[in-house]
């Protein structure tokens, strides 16, 4: 919430894109760091700590749990069972200590790879949108960063208008059509159908590239 707030979007916007605007993490991605790291800490600890005796008390209630609902496993088993679900090999018994790097690629590239086949599926036209025409560097783990003109630009008015338009969730027909449930193809500009110009659906292209009505600031 707070980050759509920061960047002038509606609730309604695809948390995927917000994050990726942002470069931000997935919620999940940072709890297995910090999962991933209080493990370390625990392995680490020396013998006869308290911290020591909580993990070997962690580890003989993770032994016998197989019968246990994912929710009311300890969370050793827990954190096993999350991490096998991002790639990471990981066997708490062997109390090996883990890489926090190699933990944040792995469930940073689940979190893109789900991302990307969202993306790709029809019924899905704002992710499509923003990962396949805006930012499709977004999906890999080297383009995903926060974009260069939410530091740049300051100034929340000038900031919303770029993002609206970046993550297609701006005032054009294409999207206030998408709430009254009118079909894509009679979302057409209005100013071009005012003027008796032929100018299509009033999509981010048309609005950025083609409308007339923003001549004088596109110019600009």
């Amino acid at each position: 919430q707070f980050q759509r707030q920061l960047l002038g979007l509606p609730a309604s916007t695809p948390t995927a894109t917000v994050l990726a605007e942002l470069g931000e993490p997935p919620l999940y991605v940072r709890w297995l760091l910090h999962a991933a790291r209080f493990w370390n800490s625990l392995v680490a600890a020396p013998a006869g700590s308290v911290m020591q005796q909580a993990l070997e008390t962690a580890l003989q209630l993770a032994a016998d749990c197989e019968d246990l609902e994912p929710a009311q496993q300890p969370w050793a088993a827990q954190l096993a069972a999350a991490l096998q679900c991002v790639g990471v090999e990981f066997d708490p018994q062997q109390q090996q200590q883990l890489s926090a790097d190699g933990v944040r690629q792995a469930a940073m590239q689940r979190h893109l790879s789900s991302v990307a086949t969202a993306a790709a599926q029809p019924q899905h036209t704002l992710l499509r949108h923003y990962f396949c025409v805006v930012r499709p560097e977004a999906c890999t783990l080297d383009g995903y960063s926060r974009a260069e003109y939410v530091t740049a630009v300051r100034e929340l008015r000038w900031r919303r208008g770029l993002t609206e338009l970046r993550t297609g969730k701006h005032w054009g027909a294409e999207e206030t059509g998408r709430h009254r449930r009118v079909a894509r193809e009679q979302r057409l500009c209005p100013h071009c159908v005012a003027a008796e110009q032929p100018g299509g659906v009033e999509d981010t292209h048309h609005i950025v590239f083609v409308c007339p009505l923003y001549a004088t600031e596109r110019a600009r």
